[in-house]
């Protein structure tokens, strides 16, 4: 809160008897400090920097600039407010962030000023490949034209529709095997991607489409 400061003056002159004296009331307003909180986010999340002041200081107010970054991270501005919110991007394969500088102030006073860095991991991306056509009989289809991308650094495949079986599961190039060999009709299978950042995991489908052989009928003898 505001303290008063009371200064009190006083003057004599040579050959008077009493002084005059005056009295002055300095007002000295607190400054504000600044604390605030930060998580890491996923890239096309909204950051959620929350600023407050510990020392409770009446009508403070926060603004900020963003004092480092690079061209991977879109999105990040100057503001005013006790929270951050901005949608940020990260074009890159990596980790990357921004570091925003934070300063307080009440009514006229500056205060304290401190840099949060927001981190922003890059998105999971999952391609399962282009379908497949094989005929009946196939013993066995290998995946060949997955990927994984973004900040995915692990691949793992289900079957969503189809009797057989996958190996290599978490690898890029699986081999479903038919069960039975003569099985027709439309495979599914999911491709995930993830990470153990916070981004979550993101799947993507593929179809291995088993046609029936043809059959001859040479009629009656």
């Amino acid at each position: 809160s505001v303290q008063n400061v009371e200064y009190t003056f006083e003057v004599s002159v040579p050959g008077y008897a009493n002084p005059v004296t005056q009295s002055a009331i300095v007002k000295v307003r607190p400054r504000p400090d600044i604390a605030a909180t930060v998580d890491e986010i996923c890239s096309g999340d909204v950051t959620n920097v929350d600023i407050s002041n510990p020392n409770t200081v009446t009508f403070t107010v926060f603004n900020w600039i963003v004092t480092d970054h690079n061209g991977n991270i879109d999105g990040e501005a100057p503001g005013t407010g006790n929270r951050i919110t901005q949608l940020l991007t990260n074009s890159s394969t990596l980790l990357d962030s921004v570091t925003y500088r934070i300063y307080a102030s009440a009514q006229g006073c500056a205060g304290d000023s401190i840099d949060v860095v927001q981190y922003v991991y890059p998105e999971n991306v999952a391609n399962a490949g282009t379908d497949t056509v094989v005929c009946q009989g196939t013993p066995a289809i290998t995946i060949e034209t997955a990927s994984i991308a973004g900040g995915s650094t692990s691949a793992s495949w289900d079957i969503v529709d189809g009797g057989g079986s996958i190996s290599g599961g978490s690898s890029l190039t699986p081999t479903y095997t038919p069960n039975p060999v003569e099985e027709v009709g439309t495979i599914t299978l999911e491709l995930t991607a993830s990470n153990a950042s916070v981004c979550p995991s993101v799947t993507d489908l593929v179809s291995i489409i088993i046609n029936s052989l043809p059959t001859v009928e040479a009629g009656p003898d």
